[in-house]
């Protein structure tokens, strides 16, 4: 890629957003792990977390080959620890109604022809 001011070239890896609506660039390899907060993750998601993105994060999760994929953000990015969640915090809450447990139907078995 050529630089902004025409000076040269450079490289870099694209990294975008989970919309796809946005592009940031990183100089090193997105798929490297490195040590955030309480986590070990890949570079690309940290990068989108302190730019502001909420991400799904490919993090190490006990041992080698074992990954989990908690929700990552930071409130403010300006915050020095992100927020995290298991589940999606970009879709709304949805209200559990109080209902009575529903009594599960049972099938009585058929004999065939009478015996």
């Amino acid at each position: 890629m050529n630089k902004s001011d025409g000076s040269g070239q450079f490289s870099a890896y694209a990294l975008f957003n989970e919309e796809k609506t946005k592009v940031f660039f990183s100089s090193q390899n997105p798929e490297d792990f490195v040590k955030f907060g309480k986590y070990k993750m890949r570079i690309q998601d940290k990068i989108l977390i302190e730019k502001g993105c909420v991400t799904r994060a490919k993090v190490k999760w006990y041992g080698i080959g074992n990954f989990a994929y908690p929700h990552l953000w930071k409130a403010d990015t300006s915050d020095s620890d992100y927020q995290e969640s298991w589940d999606d915090p970009c879709l709304p809450k949805t209200q559990k109604e109080d209902q009575k447990p529903r009594q599960p139907i049972v099938q009585k078995k058929s004999r065939g022809r009478g015996m």
